[in-house]
């Protein structure tokens, strides 16, 4: 893994916010956007980026607001995300792309699905966050860490600043701490990928970095992941690949079973036995899909 692919621009957008992203390739590949995990930034894009130049694309992956270094928007929605996608495009004269979402980048994946389809071409996430509202038991299967940020989300917001407070000055001051517990949370097939010292480094800095603005750009990533989106799946109609593993402690299985059970045109590939980073194993699979 070459942690050296991408190179980091900056896009100054017309509310006078800065948009930070990466890219990788040529300028003349096909164009495919990642949009990264959450709390985390575009180096996560490192993960995939030497098979994506390989396979002729151009890799491009932007940090969201308050994440890595891009500025802090209040108030922000899944949905308002898609107009700094437009913009992007727009300033790199883009017209079609490929798109993967991972993990926490699955909603804003899902948001563009639902409000720039002329634009994509097709659309993979990868074990994607997609909190089941209204399912008989919604918290099933997540951390005990993950129930209580939840649990307070949704009741009393303004407690989780202080959780997200905690995490920032944890993250800023002792990152590799941080990979290190969320690893021992992982299931086995995870911790044996973890055991690549560079996929570990990499993870250490890309947390270091997500919170390196300090604690709002992830309190409010963080929060919306529990909170009712303002997209309604059933009116999405192009297709969609949700890759998932049965394993997953992160997010559970059960929240992929219901979420395309809301998405008309989409499709679940289960990966039995897989843990929440069970696409560094299936990137073949991934790419075929991207290229067809």
């Amino acid at each position: 893994m070459d942690t050296n692919l991408t190179q980091q621009h900056t896009l100054t957008l017309v509310d006078g916010r800065v948009m930070a992203y990466r890219t990788a390739g040529p300028r003349h590949g096909k164009p495919l956007l990642f949009f990264h995990g959450t709390p985390g930034t575009s180096l996560q894009a490192d993960l995939i980026a030497e098979q994506a130049v390989a396979e002729g694309f151009f890799l491009i992956a932007p940090d969201r607001p308050g994440l890595g270094a891009s500025s802090f928007q209040e108030d922000r929605q899944w949905h308002d995300y898609t107009q700094d996608i437009r913009q992007l495009i727009s300033a790199l004269d883009i017209h079609h792309f490929v798109l993967v979402g991972i993990s926490g980048g699955g909603p804003y994946a899902i948001a563009c699905a639902a409000a720039m389809p002329e634009y994509i071409i097709r659309t993979v996430l990868l074990s994607p966050w997609w909190f089941p509202h209204g399912a008989p038991k919604p918290f099933e299967g997540l951390t005990n860490l993950f129930k209580v940020y939840g649990y307070l989300a949704q009741r009393s917001p303004a407690l989780t600043k202080t959780i997200a407070k905690t995490a920032a000055w944890v993250a800023q001051h002792s990152p590799d701490h941080v990979i290190d517990h969320l690893v021992s949370q992982l299931n086995a097939d995870d911790q044996a990928l973890f055991k690549n010292p560079s996929l570990h480094a990499l993870m250490v800095k890309d947390v270091a970095h997500a919170f390196s603005q300090g604690w709002q750009g992830p309190w409010r990533e963080t929060l919306l992941d529990f909170l009712p989106p303002r997209i309604i799946p059933q009116r999405i109609l192009m297709h969609l690949d949700i890759f998932h593993g049965t394993e997953d402690k992160i997010v559970p299985y059960h929240y992929a079973q219901r979420l395309v059970a809301q998405l008309p045109q989409s499709e679940l590939h289960t990966i039995e036995g897989g843990g929440h980073f069970v696409a560094l194993r299936i990137t073949s699979r991934v790419f075929e899909i991207l290229k067809s």
